[in-house]
């Protein structure tokens, strides 16, 4: 006689896990049913047959293993043969994580990911989780910390896929073949202090197609610090010296692309820095403090002109970076400096420590211009004297509620970026987002970005509850993604019905050979089997800021 069971605890079965079922417009009708096989106590597997009507049968399956003494991994993947509306051509991916903890000192992972084509998550992905870079991550890190007090270091090889065939040599990442990281901080945080910094790699990238000289080679960047920090509960004054070096090593094949350079660069940059402030604090109802804040940093200059940049960017502005000497990420420039930073902050405490209001304002002033430069030439924010004022602001208004805003002008007066959120988080399960960010469009700094983004969680009755998300693209007036769904949880078992509608990031909606992606879909949940990481939940864990803390109290109350 057939029967049907599953356990309402968290021992493991072999089953069917979690059926799902939708239909979207480029797909078709689809369905898919994980089989799960517990194979030993320290590995399983779960194989997927799926059926897209309009694409094809694929075949999706992920092996998970814990082994003794070697770490933990996952290798997943998927193949579907002769996709028809993508030109019969066979579309798969592959990935495998390996994690190993080998002392407590020791550490390695390594990563390997592969698709075939760039169209393949937003079209095929099983995993809702956003996959919108176009280079696929490949690398292997060796990692040691907590043995010699102070010291951390890194050995790492890591290289790309670049998945759209599109993309010209010239952009593609640069892949480290390998590259070494250090960092030794020793002596008294409260006193006499040293630092030594060391970013050693090999940097290579073929150019095939002529959209650039070739410039790969090795690059070795060291950083000697030596900082006094003197702090008491009234005051802070930290003055500190450090020499900077650059020494680049091209190809000798580099060197016959590029005849006019010279095969060996190297530079070396000392600056000082002194980062002082005053704390004022004020008891009453409610604890207050204030804290004015300056910082100077000053570099010589020391001409950069025809350096590679193999993977350096231009620090975004906020109220932190004020008070950095660093306007770059990355070590393939050593910035010239000579400003002062000014700012100061403001906090609220209530009596049980929340902080009820923190506003901070800031400026910085130049007394020269920004001469190093990522690309040849100056533009208008290298010559200019200061900065506009930048602004950060959060309320905690109470255990569940929570404003944060933060804006940064430049010095003619045009917003350069702002942001605005608001958090709550109900005690019945309930949770409410919005959201605006804003980036003007600055050639060579930053790239415009508009969007407007708002989610919600709602309990309805008993054990319903519905959900949405939306986030909107004010540049390109359209919604790059809606999703709206209800979701019922018993002791044993969900269900959860949604509709999503959405652009990969990727996307330009102007284009007219592309259009929105729409999908329903419906999936049941067999506590026992599947546990509580459904595919709707998984889509809001990545979108919907909190929705882990509320969703697991939700189905464990």
């Amino acid at each position: 006689v057939p029967y049907f069971n599953f356990p309402i605890d968290d021992r493991r079965t072999t089953g069917i896990l979690n059926p799902q079922f939708g239909f979207s417009n480029d797909g078709g009708i689809e369905l898919s049913v994980p089989v799960y096989l517990n194979l030993a106590p320290n590995y399983d597997a779960t194989i997927t047959p799926r059926y897209l009507a309009d694409r094809g049968a694929m075949l999706q399956g992920e092996f998970r293993y814990l082994t003794d003494g070697f770490g933990a991994g996952q290798i997943w993947g998927g193949i579907l043969p002769s996709d028809k509306e993508y030109d019969d051509k066979d579309r798969k991916d592959f990935h495998f994580l390996h994690n190993w903890d080998i002392n407590d000192q020791w550490s390695t992972n390594l990563e390997y990911n592969y698709a075939s084509d760039k169209d393949y998550f937003s079209d095929l992905d099983s995993s809702p989780i956003s996959k919108t870079d176009l280079n696929l991550r490949r690398a292997w890190e060796l990692n040691y910390q907590h043995g010699i007090p102070g010291l951390k270091a890194q050995l790492k090889v890591e290289d790309f896929q670049t998945l759209d065939p599109q993309v010209k040599d010239a952009d593609k990442p640069y892949a480290r073949l390998p590259q070494f990281l250090l960092n030794y901080v020793t002596g008294n945080p409260l006193g006499l202090q040293y630092e030594f910094n060391n970013d050693t790699a090999y940097f290579k990238k073929s150019i095939n197609d002529n959209s650039a000289q070739e410039s790969s080679g090795t690059r070795i960047y060291n950083q000697f610090a030596t900082r006094y920090n003197y702090r008491t509960p009234a005051a802070f004054v930290i003055p500190e010296v450090s020499v900077r070096s650059i020494q680049t090593f091209y190809d000798k094949d580099t060197q016959l692309n590029n005849p006019g350079g010279s095969e060996n660069k190297s530079v070396v940059v000392p600056q000082f820095t002194l980062d002082t402030g005053l704390n004022f604090e004020r008891e009453g109802k409610y604890l207050q403090t204030l804290t004015p804040r300056a910082f100077y940093a000053y570099a010589p200059y020391k001409n950069q002109d025809g350096y590679p940049n193999f993977d350096s960017t231009t620090a975004s502005i906020s109220y932190d970076q004020l008070f950095n000497p660093y306007r770059f990420y990355g070590h393939d420039r050593l910035e010239d400096n000579n400003f002062l930073s000014l700012g100061v902050s403001y906090s609220l405490f209530d009596t049980v420590g929340l902080e009820r209001l923190r506003a901070s304002v800031g400026q910085s002033y130049y007394f020269e211009d920004r001469r190093v430069t990522l690309k040849q030439g100056q533009d208008e924010f290298d010559t200019e004297r200061k900065t506009g004022p930048v602004i950060s602001l959060s309320s905690q208004l109470n255990q569940n509620f929570t404003i944060a805003a933060n804006s940064a002008w430049m010095s003619n007066g045009d917003n350069a970026q702002r942001d605005f959120q608001v958090y709550y988080t109900g005690d019945k399960g309930n949770l409410y987002n919005l959201g605006y960010f804003y980036r003007k469009d600055i050639p060579g700094r930053q790239d415009t970005y508009d969007q407007v983004v708002a989610s919600f969680i709602q309990p309805i009755k008993d054990n319903w509850r519905i959900m949405g998300h939306v986030q909107y693209d004010m540049d390109n007036d359209v919604a790059r993604e809606l999703l709206l769904g209800v979701n019922y949880e018993s002791c044993c078992w969900g269900i959860s019905v949604y509709g999503r509608s959405y652009y990969n990031d990727l996307d330009d909606p102007k284009t007219s050979d592309v259009s929105e992606k729409r999908a329903i879909m419906a999936e049941i949940t067999l506590k026992g089997l599947g546990g509580l990481n459904n595919k709707l939940a998984s889509l809001l864990e990545n979108r919907v800021l909190g929705f882990n803390k509320i969703n697991q109290s939700w189905t464990q109350r």
